[in-house]
Parts: C-alpha cells; structure tokens; sequence
C-alpha cells in the first residue's frame, strides 16, 4: 500500500460510505442524517441485544429468586412469591410505560413496546401462579369440589382436582380481557404488546401441559378439553386482532401443534384414554377452517399458511397411526364402534375434518393445500380406515374437476397426481388394499375422471397421463396377478394417443401434434414397463404355448398394431427431439410460480406460442412409434426358455427382423443426420438389451450358437450402416460433435450386451476408438476404457469367444486370462493399457507436429487407465503407480500439456498410499503411519510444483496463457492467467494440509515444517484471511511435536500449547484494539478501510476463541471447574466493556462478550453443588445483563427515533434510499445519510414527508447539552448563497456547498421542530447530522 493514513478510520456502524470506481481516488456515496427533534438514533441489532439483555436479567433474577424460594421444604406460600412477584412487576413495567406515555404525547414508541410487552408476560406468571396460591388458599379453608376425592389437602407436594383448571382459565381470560381493552385505547407502536399478549394463551396452554394433565389425573378431562380448545380459539382471535400476519400464522400452527405436545408428552394416559388430546385437533381444525374462509383475511397469508396447517394434520395422521390412538369426542368413543372401529378412528376422523372444515375456504380459492395434502395422504392412513377417504375422494374428484368452476388449474393438476401417488404408494409402502377389487375401482374411477377432464380441460394432458404412470407402477397393476386390467389400460391409452394423433392431422395444428405426440411417448413408455414386468400375456393353449416355446405371441400382435396404425401419421407424429425440447420449454410454466410482486402462488395458463422446439428434431427415426414396437418385439422375444433362446436359433433369427427395420430406416434417411445416428445406435441398445440379458444368464460351458449368431445379427447393422454412409458421404450441415458422441457412446454400451464372449464387444470396441481417433472424439477417447471395467471377466470364462482363442494358445509362464483388478483380467488390462498408451502417444505427436485448430488429445484419464492396466498385467506394483505418477508428470511439464498437473495431489497421495501398503517393508507401519507418510510425501512433491508453478517454471514448454477472465476461476484451467493463479494457490494449499496433517511420520517434524513454511507464506505474500488461523496451527504442531517426542509430559503439554493459544490470542486482542498496527504492515493489501476493520473484527473474534481454548486447555484435566469459568467470565467481561468504549467499540464485542460471559457463567453456576451459592450466581448473573442492558440504553440515548433520509452523491454516483424502520402509525423513511469532513458533497433535493407532532414535549426547564462542536462554535444564520460560507463569532468560518445550504433550509420547512433549535453537528466519526435540540 502507498500513501496510507497512520491509523484509518473504522466506517459507522449504521450506514457505511459506498465507493465507487477503483481502490482510492474516487468519490464516495455521501450521507447527511436529518434527525427528529428530540429523538436519536438506534440500530436495530443493539436494540433487540438489549431487549434479550433484559429478558435474561429477568430470567436469572427470578430463577434465582425461585430457587431460593423453592427450597426441598418448599410449601404453598412459595406460589404466593411467584403470583406476587409477578404481578408487581407487571404492575411497575405498565406504570412506568404510562408515565413516559403521558409525558411524550400519548403516543407509544418501540421501547414502550417491549416495556409493555414484557409487563404483560410478567402479569400472566402472576395470574397464573397467583390463582394457585388461591386455589391452594381455598381447598385448605374447606372448599370441596377443589379437592380431589380421598385426597387430604397438604402444604406440600399437594394438587388440586381437575376443576381448579377452570380457575386459573377465568383468571388468564380476565386478565387478557383486560390487557386486549388496554392495548385498545393506547396509540402508538404495540405490536410487541399485541404478539405477547395473542401468544399469552399459548404459552398458558403450553405450561399447562405438566400440571392440568396431573391434576386431570393423566386423562383429557372435559376442563382439560374445553380450556386447550379455548386457549387456541383465543389465541387465533387474537392473532386477527393484533393485525400482524405473521402473528396470526404463528398463532393458527402453534395452536395445532398444542394437541399434539399433549398426547406426546402424556406418557401416563390409560389405555382407553390415549388419544383424547389428540382428538382435540378436530375443533381447532374447526376453528381454523371457519377462520380460513374469513374474508377479511389476506388470500396470500392463507395461502401460505394452510400449507403448513395441512401438514401439521397429516403429521398427527402419521402419529395416530404408529401409537394407535383412540378417537374420543366428549362421551364418544372409537371403542363404542365394534369393528367399525377400524374403519372409522381417529385417522380418518382428522382428514374428513380437514375436507369439510377447509371446505369454504376451498371454495373461495383460499386454502389450496388442502386438497392437494388430502389427496396425497391416503396412502398414510391404516388400510382398513382409508377406504373412507378412498370413497370419498373418488366422490369428490368428479365435482372439483368437473362441476366446480372455482378450481384452478395448477389445484385440479397437483390434487389429481397427488391421488396417483396415494395410490402407487398404498401399494408398495403398506398392506395393500383390505376390500378385494377395491383397487380397481380406485384406478378406473381415476383414469375416467382424468379423461373426462382432459377432455373438458379443465385437467392438464400431462397431469392425466402422469397420473395414469403412477397407476400403471402402483403394485396392482404392476405386480397384481389381475391378466386383464394391464391389457385394458395398455388399449386405452393407445387408443387414446392414436386419437390425439388424428385429431392433430385433422387440425393440422402443431401444439396439437406436439402433444399427441408426448401423450404417444408416455403411453408407449408405459406399455414397455408392463411388457417389462411379464404383466401382458395371456393364458393361450396349451399346444400353441409349447410351439413358441414360451415366446409372447400378444405382444408381437400388439407391437405390429401399433407400427401398422401410428406409420400412417408419421408424417404428422413428432420425434423425440421436438418432443424433449418442447417439455423443456414447457417447464416453466409445469408448476406454480411464487409472483413477489403480488406475493402468491399463480399458474400460467396461457399458452406459449413458442415453436422454436420444432428445429430441435432428430429425424424420422427418432419417432416413438418406431422404437417403440420394436422393442416391445424383442421382448416378446425373450419370453422363450434361456436353453431354447441359446441352443434354437429360429428365435434368436427372429431379431433379425427389428434390426433390420431399424437398418431400413437409417439408411432410407437422406439426410443422416448425427442425432439421427445417436438414435438408432441407442435404439439398437434397447433393441438388443432383453435378449442379450437372456443369453447371458445361461451358460453350460460352451461356445453357444445362439450367442454367436446373435452377436453377429448385433454387429451387422452397425457395420453395414457405417460402410454406406461412408460410401453415401454425409450431409456436413447436419454433423454435430456431440451427437456422434452419444452414437459412440451407444456402441459402446452395445458392445457390453456382448452375449459371445467377446466378439460384438471387441468389434465395436474398436469401431468406436478408430473413430474416436479419426474424428478427435476426445470424450469418448477418455472414458472408453470404462466399459472394459464394466465387461469385468466375461471374456474370459469357460464358453467365452476369447477363453476358447486364448486357450488355443500355450502361455504357460503368463496367463492372460488370470483375473487381476476391478474382476479384470490381465488380457482386458493390457487392452486398457494398450488404449491408454496410443492415447498418451498421440498427444505427444500432436504437440510437436504444426498442425493447428486440432482439438488436443486427452491426458488425464488415460494416465489413469494406463496406472490401472499397469497394476494389472504387472506381477509386482508396489511403487509403479507412483513412478508413473512422476513420469507423467515430467511428460505433461516437457509437452506442456498440463491437464494432469491439477490432478497430480490426487494420484500422488494415492501411489504413497498403495506403495507402502504393498510394500513388505513397511510392514511394521500402522494405518495412521502409512496415511501420514503419504501426506508427507505429498506435501513435498506438491511444494515443488507450487515453487515452480510460482516462478514461472512449470509453465516454459506450455502455450502463453491468455489474460480473459474465465466464467469459473479454477486451477483445471491453465490456458488462462486466472487459472495458473488458481493453481499457484491450490498447490500451496495442499502442501500445507498434507504437511500439516503429516503428524505421525518423523516425529512429527513434517507438521512443523508446514507451520514453519505456511507462516513464512503468510507474512510473505500478505495472506491476512491465512493468518486468523495461525495460532490453531502453531497450537497443534508445538502439542504434536511434544506427543511424538515427550508423550508421558501430559501436563507440560497441556502448559505449553495453552500459553501459546494464550499468548497468540492476546496478540489478536491487541493487533484488534490498535486499528493503526496491521494497517501499516508492508505486504498486507486491503481493499478499502471497510475491507480492513472487516478483517480486523474478525481477528478479534478470532482472539477470543484462542484465549478461551488455552484455558480450557490448561485448566480443563484439572478439577478447577469453578475457577476455569470464572475465569471465562472475567475474561468475556473484559471484551464486552471493550466493546461499550468509543475507542474500541465494536458490535461483535458487545455480541460475544456480552452474551459469552453470560453464558460461562451459567456454566460456572452448574459446577457449584450448593444450592444457595448457585442461586447467587444466577442473581450475579442477571444484574450483569441487567448492566449491559444500561450500557446499551445509553448508546440510545433513552429513546429510538425515526430518521428522515436525504442523499448527497456526486455526478458520478447512483442515488439509494436507505429504509431503516418504519413504525406502526409513521410513513415516513427511516434512514440515515453519512458524510465525511474531508469530502466536497453536492447534495440533491431532499425527499422528506410531514413528520407528526414530536414524541416527547418540551421540557420547561433548559436541558444540559454535552459539549459538541456545535455549542462551541455558536451558529449563526448568517448566509452567503453564492459562497456557502458560514459565519461564527469564534473569528472563522466555514464553507459548505449552496446545495447543502438549500436543501437545510427546506429540511427546516418539512420538518416541524416548535420549541428544538436546529443545530448542524458532526459525530465522532465525522458523520454530518442535522440534529433538533430542545431550546
């Protein structure tokens, strides 16, 4: 850094200067802040730090005022202290809330609020507790009905009868009354108030969970009942009145959550009585219902929420299932049914509850989760008790698809596929079906409701037919023993696809043609699956059946039906690559889409008129009513006996026939196109894969004729193809680079259908890397090798093509045909091998030949083949993937191909790690030695790469790397600078994790090489992130050292990495507190000051995790628990003090010394045993958060304020307005503008509305001002337009621009400030504010 300031100045905490162009030099966003008379500022964060502050002032102050209250002999009058106490401190919060009131105008401001807001918490616990020192009061005095039968009352551990529970919810609902009329007639800002006073119910609910269900004796009484369900009604009533959206949302699914922690937490219930809580649900979901059709409510809110509404019903479904709940309403009970208890429970009690209580809202296009949710949670039901939602889903579904005309689109869509998925997992996931055939009502009411909706379209064609998928998969179709039902749903949804396709030629409409086309697709897919899974055959005679020897006749009929029908429209039927670019295009508008500015969930129904997917096709071939049938007659096929598909060859000549019609097909193609190719390489895939699966699951040991012939048919279409169209010449327009690659990749996956032993696979094998090298297919060059992998050592078992050539030849020394690595054997080996060498060979003439614009071989993953194939034919391995490791190394840095140097880290460590596992020397090494001298080694080849990558080295023999920026910086990228950078740093981060973590080789002296050269690092090229993590470096190096070479000295180690920590951290604390230190220190750059003090908070906060560990570190064997916290909470102490200070302040301080000393002293309070000493602690504890919460109050200056926002920028800059706060009855912006003392600012007009009369009166008696410079310079009004000058009676004056002058005297017209004089002052930090001082 040149020219930098001494010590530089840390931005404001509220709104930090936004800089604009390069480093230095430019002009920044200026700020002036325009305060409201009598009002200062306050930044969100301090703010609810110190609302918490209180909070946990309260909570200890009490906690250990009840503990001593609650001592073992505690008695009834302890309850007295509790409802005392809490009323008391209610009764002072809302005094004093009143006095401020009516000293400031009536009006209530946030810090009133929360002061409210915690007063009416402290009024409940006093209700509460003070009605059961009542109740107490009363049953000790004679009063019967609070007693519970045969139960004397007693000082001590005594509960009153159920009864007593109606008391204390009269007493909450008075009390709640009371503050609800309060709230009512106050002004003001009281939403904190209106939250805590709307979830008052809930938490009295909640509190009741523990004594309510002892003093009901463990049953939901009708006083446990009725109070649960008037709290929650109570809650939500609230909640509407409160006018806060997010309370009512919090209040509705709390109060649906409350039965739930009831029956969960209720372990004592009797038998007959689990589930009564529960069963409480079903009036909240009443109440919830008649809520959600309020129209006074927001859509959006409801909306949103019902989503979560819904799930907590299906959640309670889920629970009532798997703890077999009972349904109990009052009298009525599950029991009283007989058996149709088990029709009728409290499962689907629930969900009728939900249809019909949601059902207004439904209709009002209010809830829509709900039928959706409903749909989709049948299969969550037991089977006997959905056969209810069953019935009156297929009920239902008509009229909402139908009849209804409030249903939206994305609804009918999501709730249809939601019932398909119901039904697919009803299936798969539970018992099935209880009712015999039941399932086949289900799926023909489905499929004839979706059609007579998609015909109406009022049902989306892609939600019919993905419903019907889920039906085709669900287990009755595709598992069921039913022959008829998968035949009938197959002829329908052909049918129906042929239907589309002739309407489509009709119409000769596109959108028309594309859909009938995807409805083809999907029906043909489905078709396969069934054909598939042996679900469409027939029972034929029994002579015919042993003629075709098993072959499914059906399918071939049908198979030729659909050829012989969808051919005459293959003119008009759209291929695969028009239908896959369609749905994509489509995508979009698939699912509901979350609108921000109108903050719903809406569906695009209008269609697109978009066509571009129509010069997305693949060709005539890529046609579904093609492939399809084809396949569907080679699985035909493979239903004949393994035996008779293998030894008879009429059956394997039959496939003969699709192949040959998928050759037709090419080559009558004129164009033959490059996807048209991929295609049909991948038809001939699916073609071939039913049979070739048959044929290699038998074998007896022989070369098989089947197999031959079959793999000869295999091979001759792609042979003939390729030697025609090479003969033709292909069409250049239509050559696609990656198309052929796919068609290569395809041949491959055909080879591995090899059913021979090796022919088909050897043939294409090669085929494809001929090609691959010819037409530089480096994609397929570098991962061909794979499918050697994937044959494993089926070209060399008995009655393989290869074993049987192999075996003709004496290799007595070396058996090719031994299985090595990966279940390869070595003559597979040494094919990947030979692939890998030709390779790596190839890219070696390449770069020196001249030949330009050649796309580059790889070298990657053939170095990784060639280790691989190596490590198979080798007899001895030990330390050759290493040695090849360096050898491709040095040949990458000569050729200057350097895609493998990225990946060398990677091969290295793992060559260490095979070396010295096979090595027999190194067999006296533990895994943890092996593993730690492999990262040694590592680290040290990975140090020389990064020093040569870093001194331009590595990079001699490489092509010059060019200056663009990539789109992703990263070291596999080294044609470009960025790139090279990246590697630079990636090097010399793995040299310092593997020397680093190198800890068990040497003595350990490997990790303190890399803490000695990483620091070096650090302080060397200025890394300052780096060096956050210095002192846990050292701290584990110095402890790894001494536990290598002193590891009895535990104590001495436990000192001497503690001191470091300590030491180290209290550097940081130091370097954090003396901003003007780093900021000088050569070699470390920084963006800008805000990028600096970002960086040196972080240090900092860095420092206090150091401290705190060497403590613990030093301190924690010991038995000094008490004295180890103590001295974290001095400690923290000292931190947040720091924090509180001009000098040093800093939020994180405050955060973390703050709320940590805290903390470990709550800590420190569990590790004292008595009693007394702890509650002490507990009241030690709430005073200093109490402190704090003063300490923050006096950074408000007592009252929060809105602030107007004005902007001043220069020419350069972009004007922003900067919203703060906006209170419940103020409109105005709240934001504050900064601006530096030594910058020229050109500020625009002021965008300030009318502000209200100010909060607090003015005081009658003169108030004492601190000394700022505005006391000390005595404005005067004295302006000079033109100049801007200023004048004082000090014998100076000073300039400000006319701008700012002008926009000040129209802030003073805006904003009324009757009995405050307008003082222009400046802060500490140099910020400009207009501020309004009381006269």
């Amino acid at each position: 850094m040149t020219e930098t300031p001494a010590k530089p100045s840390r931005p404001s905490r509220l709104t930090a200067p936004t800089t604009t162009g390069g480093l230095y030099g430019k002009s920044e966003t200026l700020r002036l802040a325009v305060k409201t008379p009598g009002i200062a500022d306050v930044d969100f964060m301090s703010k609810f730090a110190q609302l918490v502050m209180y909070g946990i002032a309260m909570v200890a102050i009490w906690g250990g005022i009840l503990s001593i209250a609650f001592a073992d002999d505690a008695t009834n009058s302890n309850f007295l202290i509790l409802g005392a106490g809490g009323l008391i401190s209610a009764t002072m919060a809302i005094a004093m809330v009143e006095m401020q009131r009516k000293r400031g105008g009536g009006g209530l401001h946030a810090v009133h609020d929360y002061l409210l807001g915690i007063g009416f918490f402290f009024a409940a616990i006093g209700v509460l507790w003070g009605t059961r020192y009542l109740i107490a009061i009363a049953a000790g005095n004679g009063i019967d009905f609070l007693l519970v039968e045969g139960v004397p009352y007693t000082e001590m551990d005594w509960s009153p009868s159920s009864e007593a529970i109606y008391i204390q919810l009269a007493a909450c609902l008075m009390m709640i009354a009371s503050a609800v009329i309060y709230l009512r007639n106050l002004e003001g800002t009281t939403s904190f108030s209106w939250s805590v006073i709307t979830f008052t119910p809930i938490a009295i609910a909640v509190a009741g969970v523990g004594p309510w269900l002892t003093w009901s004796g463990d049953i939901v009484s009708w006083e446990l009942g009725i109070s649960i369900v008037t709290l929650t009604f109570l809650a939500m009533w609230l909640a509407l009145q409160s006018n806060n959206g997010i309370t009512f949302a919090i209040a509705a699914i709390i109060s649906g959550i409350i039965p739930l922690l009831y029956e969960i937490l209720n372990e004592n219930a009797p038998e007959d009585g689990a589930g009564g809580a529960l069963s409480l649900l079903i009036f909240i979901i009443i109440g919830q219902g008649i809520l959600a059709a309020d129209p006074r409510l927001r859509q959006s809110l409801i909306e949103r929420t019902s989503f979560i509404l819904v799930a907590e019903v299906l959640l309670a479904i889920i629970v009532a299932k798997e703890t077999n709940l009972n349904l109990i309403l009052g009298p009525l009970r599950e029991s009283m049914l007989g058996d149709m208890a088990e029709y009728v429970n409290l499962q689907n009690a629930l969900w009728v509850t939900l249809l019909l209580a949601y059902l207004p809202a439904v209709h009002a296009r209010r809830t829509p989760w709900m039928p959706i949710g409903l749909a989709g949670s049948i299969w969550i039901i037991s089977p006997e008790a959905s056969v209810i939602p069953w019935i009156i889903t297929i009920m239902v579904l008509p009229y909402m698809l139908i009849m209804a005309t409030a249903t939206r689109t994305w609804v009918a869509n999501c709730t249809f596929i939601a019932a398909g998925i119901s039904f697919f997992l009803q299936g798969h996931t539970s018992t099935g079906f209880v009712i015999e055939n039941i399932e086949l009502l289900i799926a023909t009411s489905l499929i004839i409701v979706g059609e007579i909706s998609r015909t109406r379209n009022t049902l989306s064609d892609w939600a019919h037919f993905l419903t019907l998928g889920l039906i085709v998969l669900s287990e009755s179709i595709l598992l069921g023993t039913n022959i008829w039902i998968p035949w009938v749903i197959v002829l329908y949804i052909i049918i129906s696809s042929w239907r589309m396709l002739h309407q489509a030629a009709a119409s000769d409409d596109v959108n028309r043609r594309i859909e009938a086309s995807a409805a083809l697709l999907a029906s043909i897919v489905m078709t396969l699956l069934l054909a598939f899974s042996e679900r469409l055959t027939m029972n034929l005679p029994e002579g015919i059946d042993k003629f075709l020897d098993g072959m499914n006749l059906p399918l071939v009929i049908l198979a030729s039906i659909i050829w012989f029908s969808m051919r005459r429209y293959k003119g008009i039927e759209m291929d695969l690559g028009h239908i896959f670019s369609w749905i994509g295009r489509k995508g979009n508008r698939a699912v509901p889409i979350f609108e921000s500015e109108t903050g719903e969930w809406i569906w695009q129904e209008v269609e697109s008129t978009d066509t571009s997917w129509e010069e997305e096709g693949w060709g005539s071939i890529a046609r579904i009513s093609l492939i399809g049938p084809l396949i569907l007659f080679t699985i035909a096929i493979s239903f004949v006996n393994p035996e008779g598909l293998a030894k008879d060859i009429q059956w394997v000549l039959l496939t003969a026939l699709p192949l040959a019609l998928l050759t037709w097909e090419i080559l009558d193609d004129e164009e033959a196109s490059a996807a048209g190719r991929a295609v049909a390489t991948w038809t001939l895939f699916l073609i071939a894969l039913p049979i070739s699966l048959q044929l290699n699951d038998y074998s007896d040991g022989n070369l098989l004729l089947g197999s031959l012939l079959f793999d000869a048919i295999l091979i001759s279409g792609p042979l003939v193809v390729s030697t025609v169209l090479n003969r033709r010449g292909i069409n250049e327009e239509t050559v696609s680079l990656t198309a052929d690659s796919w068609a290569l990749a395809g041949l491959l996956l055909i080879g591995i259908l090899d059913t021979s032993g090796g022919l088909v696979f050897l043939t294409l094998y090669t085929l494809v890397i001929v090609n691959s090298f010819r037409y530089r297919q480096t994609t397929i060059l570098a991962w061909a090798p794979f499918a050697l992998i994937l044959m494993g050592e089926r070209m060399v078992r008995e009655g393989d093509l290869v074993r049987w050539v192999l075996d003709k030849v004496d290799f007595t020394a070396y058996d090719l045909t031994k299985i090595t690595i990966l279940d390869m054997s070595r003559f597979s080996c040494a094919i990947m091998s030979l692939t890998a060498a030709f390779i790596l060979t190839r890219a070696i003439i390449d770069r020196r030949s001249e030949e330009e614009d050649v796309r580059s071989m790889p070298t990657i993953m053939p170095s990784i083949w060639l280790a691989i194939g190596m490590l198979g034919v080798l007899p001895e391995v030990s330390w050759l993937l290493l040695i090849l490791t360096v050898l491709i190394s040095i040949q990458s840095w000569l050729t200057g191909k350097l895609d493998f140097i990225p990946w060398v880290p990677f091969a290295t460590i793992f060559s260490f790690l095979i070396g010295f596992s096979a090595d027999e020397n190194f067999n006296h090494f533990t895994a943890m030695q092996i593993f730690s001298h492999s990262l040694l080694g590592t680290g040290l080849f990975t140090m020389i790469i990064h020093q040569a990558a870093d001194r331009g080295v590595l990079y001699r023999w490489a092509d010059e790397a060019n200056d663009e920026e990539p789109y992703l910086r990263s070291s596999f990228n080294l044609k470009s600078i960025a790139g090279r950078e990246e590697l630079i740093k990636t090097m010399r981060i793995w040299t310092m994790v593997c020397l680093v973590l190198s800890w068990d080789a040497v003595y350990g002296f490997g990790t303190v090489i890399g803490a000695v050269w990483i620091t070096w690092e650090v302080f060397g090229k200025g890394q300052s992130n780096a060096l956050l993590l210095m002192p846990m470096l050292h701290g584990f190096a110095l402890w790894n050292l001494m536990e290598q070479v002193l590891p009895a000295e535990q104590m001495a180690q436990d000192w001497l990495v503690g001191l470091l920590l300590i030491a180290e951290g209290a550097a940081f604390t130091w370097l954090a507190s003396n901003s003007e230190v780093a900021w000088n220190w050569e070699g470390f750059e920084f963006e800008d000051e805000n990028t600096y003090f970002t960086w040196l908070d972080r240090i900092g906060m860095m420092s206090i995790g150091y401290v705190l560990t060497g403590v613990l570190w030093i301190l924690g064997s010991t038995e000094l628990d008490s004295l180890t916290w103590g001295v974290i909470s001095i400690y923290m102490v000292t931190i947040a003090i720091q924090g509180f200070k001009e000098e040093t302040e800093a939020g994180w301080r405050r955060g973390f010394g703050g709320f940590g000393s805290i903390i470990s002293m709550f800590i420190l309070s569990t590790t004292i045993e008595t009693a007394t000493y702890r509650a002490l602690v507990w009241l030690a504890l709430g005073i200093l958060a109490f402190g704090f919460g003063i300490l923050y109050m006096q950074r408000f200056n007592e009252v929060e304020a809105p602030v107007y926002e004005m902007l001043a920028t220069n020419e350069n800059t972009v004007q922003e307005v900067v919203e703060l706060d906006n209170t419940d009855n103020d409109t105005s912006e709240n934001a504050i503008l900064m601006t530096s003392k030594n910058e020229e600012v050109v500020i625009p007009e002021p965008v300030l509305e009318p502000e209200t009369e100010p909060v607090l009166e003015p005081e009658s008696e003169p108030v004492v001002k601190s000394q700022t410079l505005s006391e000390r310079m005595n404005i005067i009004v004295e302006k000079e337009a033109e100049t801007g000058l200023v004048g004082t009676e000090e014998g100076f004056k000073f300039r400000l621009p006319p701008e700012v002058l002008s926009n000040i005297r129209e802030s003073l017209k805006t904003t009324p400030h009757e009995g405050f004089m307008p003082v222009l002052d400046f802060d500490s930090r140099g910020n400009v504010i207009l501020n309004f001082e009381p006269l």
